[in-house]
């Protein structure tokens, strides 16, 4: 139940979700839907949903129809690869289509056939220009005549100053500091000269809570997930009030109802996540695409370690792990309506960080030795932790990772001992997290809530016996 609201979902034979409704109803009286001689369809689009939307996939698997009491019917066509082609609101307002070079960038329409793009740095798109920097930041955009943004990054490539000009006058400044960990703590933002300053916490990974003066803002999550279930405001003086995000089938925030069922923030979206429509506002509503938290003094979304630009759907610097998040340093997902990229590393297929699994050694580190092994081997078995938490002991296996065994994105220089050596003094400190050791088709079970180091040591020995190692 989402205050006088309850919500209902159904899923296909992949486990994608098929449908959704937010009824007026109370639970008991819709014990229907698990009633196999109704009509689904008729269920979804009663009369007493405020909210009701269908899904439609391929046999690939990517998202092709959405029919929706709020926004109506959109179909969606791909490349052969899986790269969104178009998207078909049935009018010429709100439809897309896209073409892309070798390497994933976008290419305007006017563009010749086999253009490329220079090391994967876009420099104009229709009325926008961009500049960078040496270490490929960007640092200069420019939209129209009369639209100039200024960006500023620390050693680490981190986003710590932003100005937008428009007809020359200063508009909005943005300034913004990060943690030990790379998390952005806090903002302060200046927007027609009236100043805000927000402060942030986190439980992990994932943004805990937002605080302004006076005011705070408690996020709940979908176990496992960066897609939002509830929000508790506090003002200052006042009691709280509690939100329901009502989502889409990769967790982006569609609604946002009150505890009385009224639908306080409504938006649709363009196919990269710009907000298209906002016909109603009546709360403030910033997260986007999971793990994606709007800014308004820059129009970016702010994505965990990187800077996400919706207009041009890719993000502002390079990738912080470099090829081991994919070929393009710069691109975001293949589909955005199928794939998410929570922390800006890389892409994950509809499916939580906490079932992605970890591989020792890694697929980089492992190249030309006799147990290579690709990201798409689901066979090989890898490391599930098995926290309250567990997106983030993930991150800490990488953290932990890159004195010993090197940055990701760089090859092991030592032998094949000398690598599982290295990974064993990675985990040392890390006996607190538990960690199952399995194949994600279920393949192979080594171990069960076991520490990172043993897990090493049974993958190092399943090695062995394979003849691998």
């Amino acid at each position: 139940t989402q205050g006088k609201l309850t919500s209902c979902f159904g899923y296909d034979a992949m486990g994608r979700k098929a449908w959704q409704f937010a009824s007026t109803l109370p639970a008991d009286k819709l014990s229907q839907v698990h009633n196999t001689g109704i009509n689904t369809s008729l269920l979804v689009e009663h009369a007493y949903n405020p909210i009701h939307r269908r899904y439609q996939y391929d046999p690939a698997g990517e998202l092709v129809r959405t029919l929706d009491k709020l926004r109506g019917e959109i179909k969606y066509e791909y490349e052969a690869n899986g790269q969104l082609r178009s998207r078909d609101t049935g009018s010429l307002i709100g439809s897309e289509e896209f073409r892309y070079d070798p390497a994933a960038n976008r290419l305007d329409f006017n563009a010749r056939q086999f253009d490329k793009v220079k090391d994967n740095r876009i420099k104009q798109w229709r009325d926008q220009e961009y500049r960078y920097d040496p270490w490929g930041n960007l640092i200069e955009k420019r939209s129209g005549h009369s639209k100039l943004q200024y960006f500023s990054y620390d050693c680490e490539n981190r986003l710590v100053r932003a100005e937008t000009l428009v007809n020359g006058k200063l508009e909005s400044q943005g300034e913004y500091r990060y943690d030990s960990l790379g998390r952005r703590i806090a903002k302060q933002a200046e927007i027609n000269g009236e100043v805000e300053q927000k402060r942030f916490l986190w439980q992990g990974l994932r943004m805990l809570r937002e605080e302004t003066p006076g005011q705070s803002i408690l996020y709940l999550y979908e176990p496992g997930s960066y897609a939002p279930l509830a929000r508790v405001d506090r003002v200052e003086g006042e009691g709280q009030k509690v939100y329901y995000f009502h989502t889409d089938q990769i967790g982006t925030p569609l609604e946002l109802t009150d505890s009385e069922g009224e639908i306080v923030w409504q938006a649709t979206y363009r196919s990269w996540g710009a907000v298209e429509q906002l016909p109603v506002s009546k709360v403030e509503q910033n997260l986007r695409f999971q793990g994606q938290y709007f800014d308004q003094e820059t129009g970016l979304h702010y994505n965990t370690f990187r800077y996400y630009d919706c207009e041009l759907g890719r993000f502002v610097t390079q990738d912080p792990i470099g090829l081991d998040g994919g070929f393009n340093l710069y691109r975001y997902v293949s589909s955005p309506f199928t794939g998410v990229d929570p922390w800006g590393w890389c892409e994950k297929k509809g499916m939580g960080v906490s079932k992605s699994g970890h591989h020792v050694p890694s697929v980089r580190k492992s190249k030309g030795r006799p147990f290579a092994v690709s990201r798409s081997d689901k066979t090989r078995p890898t490391l599930f932790p098995k926290g309250e938490n567990p997106e983030h002991e993930h991150w800490l296996l990488h953290e932990a990772e890159r004195g010993p065994v090197g940055p990701r994105q760089g090859d092991f220089p030592g032998t094949d001992d000398q690598l599982f050596a290295a990974y064993r003094e990675a985990y040392k400190d890390l006996d607190h997290i538990k960690v199952d050791v399995v194949s994600p088709n279920g393949a192979h079970v080594l171990g069960e809530n076991v520490t990172p180091r043993a897990a090493v040591d049974l993958i190092e020995n399943w090695l062995k016996e394979g003849g691998l190692r």
